[in-house]
């Protein structure tokens, strides 16, 4: 999704001007980073990382099941 919005596709649902697919990418990064540090320092790195995605995945499945879909519908390139 992260290349579909780079690449011009409305692929995420924005929060405010930022797309929601670049800061779950961002937390990713952020769990990734974590893996790799030392157990102390990481710990809150990966939170930092993991909230975010978690209370992503969160709404966005909460809105889907009460029948509000967030994800915009796949725009196709002619």
């Amino acid at each position: 999704m992260v290349a579909d919005q780079l690449s011009g596709l409305d692929a995420c649902p924005l929060l405010g001007p930022v797309p929601a697919c670049y800061l779950v990418f961002i937390g990713y990064i952020a769990i990734g980073v974590a893996v790799i540090l030392e157990p102390l320092r990481s710990l809150w790195i990966f939170l930092a990382g993991w909230l975010p995605v978690f209370l992503f995945a969160l709404t966005g499945t909460s809105l889907e099941l009460l029948g509000q879909p967030v994800i915009p519908p796949k725009n196709h390139r002619s």
